[in-house]
């Protein structure tokens, strides 16, 4: 206790260099927080969206669509996975699909097309793409012959709601079905994939063009209340389907691009990341080792009186677990209580990106909330104290390693 009280009493002989010291560590790891959690934000936010466009975060398909998707190859009872998965907790909903690749003609020309058959309900309460109607309304259960298109492909063909078009297919018995729709309305999610080569109609509607049961379809997206729960939901639904031709797939298999883009993007963080901690390990150094250079004739008092040199590292080493704690608790206090109002209220990015962000073909709220989860404070005010520590291990060192004679004789 008394090699603790003297530590501490020692940090504040030099109040000056021991606050640099806490601001240092403070501030590198309340913008590494603050860095951190905001890519957690905008990964969570872009997964949210993606999976809730498609199939979900669980998807339920033949186990060999996934390698040649094909419109006969479906999941023969979609009653049955609602039954199954009704069970299993965290599960937001069930949205069951139809896709398939069409050809669209109007008076105006003809394109190929991405054809998906969706539930109305289902979509408009949990699809973004539902909330960005710009003209007309969004396709309902009631509609016969409805179908939403979105700007791009609306300017090419020169169609707006309540005119006509004609969808070609080939169904699931390989012969060629025509079908007349009308359009509800006109989409604009800025993503050209989406803008450009995308329709959408009821799925009663899809499952009469493709000649599919009444209780068929080719994806059955499970929708999670969280992420974290997909392992989890993953494992039950597997062994629930085993000795099945389905299979439980998790998003990123269903979206490889995105599951990619991700992990290239998360590398890159980082590698970011790790510079800010790095320039941060050099600023915890100069300033423990200038505190023991500054204090060379005080050590080699002590060691005159007769102070081991054990005990001397020892007291470097308390006056540097203090510098760890403080500088990490308030960097943590800080950047955790900014990254939380963001989290709560949003960061803005129309200035730098306008009302349309894309990222990999995936349309993104400029309005980006940070994350902030107990795991991501604890990992990173552990590596930031245990880099404090092991760096404050070579000053320690160094302040028994001294020549008496030549430091006390200096004035």
């Amino acid at each position: 206790m008394l090699i603790v009280k003297l530590s501490w009493r020692s940090l504040w002989r030099n109040r000056r260099r021991t606050i640099i010291t806490i601001s240092s560590i403070a501030l590198g790891t309340a913008l590494a927080l603050f860095l951190i959690s905001m890519a957690e934000g905008m990964y969570n936010k872009l997964i949210n969206e993606a999976v809730r466009m498609n199939a979900g975060h669980v998807t339920v398909e033949r186990r060999e669509y996934a390698r040649a998707p094909s419109i006969d190859l479906v999941v023969p009872s979609v009653s049955r996975i609602e039954t199954i998965a009704a069970n299993i907790p965290g599960l937001e909903t069930v949205k069951a699909l139809i896709i398939g690749q069409a050809m669209v003609s109007s008076a105006s020309g003809s394109s190929g097309v991405g054809l998906a058959g969706v539930d109305p309900g289902i979509e408009k309460s949990v699809s973004p793409l539902a909330r960005t109607v710009i003209r007309g309304r969004y396709i309902s259960f009631a509609d016969e012959r409805g179908v939403m298109i979105g700007t791009s492909l609306a300017e090419r063909l020169k169609l707006e709601p309540g005119m006509k078009l004609v969808v070609t297919v080939n169904d699931t018995h390989g012969e060629l079905a025509n079908e007349m729709l009308r359009v509800t309305g006109i989409f604009a999610t800025g993503m050209e994939e989406a803008d450009g080569f995308l329709v959408q109609v009821p799925l009663k509607v899809a499952r009469r063009i493709f000649r599919i049961g009444p209780d068929e379809a080719t994806q059955v997206g499970l929708v999670l209340s969280s992420p974290d729960k997909q392992e989890q939901v993953l494992e039950e639904l597997n062994a629930l389907l085993k000795g099945t031709d389905l299979a439980a797939l998790p998003w990123q298999e269903v979206m490889p691009d995105l599951a990619g883009f991700m992990a290239v993007d998360k590398g890159s963080n980082y590698v970011f990341q790790g510079i800010i901690i790095f320039l941060l390990s050099f600023t915890i150094l100069n300033t423990i080792l200038m505190s023991v250079l500054e204090r060379t004739r005080e050590f080699a008092t002590l060691l005159a009186l007769g102070t081991s040199a054990f005990l001397l590292r020892l007291q470097v080493i308390i006056e540097t677990v203090f510098l760890g704690l403080l500088g990490c608790a308030l960097g943590l206090g800080l950047g955790g209580a900014v990254s939380w109002y963001y989290q709560v209220h949003g960061l803005d990015l129309r200035a730098l990106f306008g009302d349309n962000l894309t990222i990999t073909g995936i349309a993104v709220d400029p309005v980006i909330h940070n994350y902030v989860g107990v795991n991501l404070v604890l990992w990173l005010g552990g590596l930031v104290f245990g880099l404090t520590l092991l760096i404050g291990l070579y000053p320690a060192f160094k302040s028994a390693r001294i020549s008496l004679p030549d430091v006390l004789r200096s004035r």
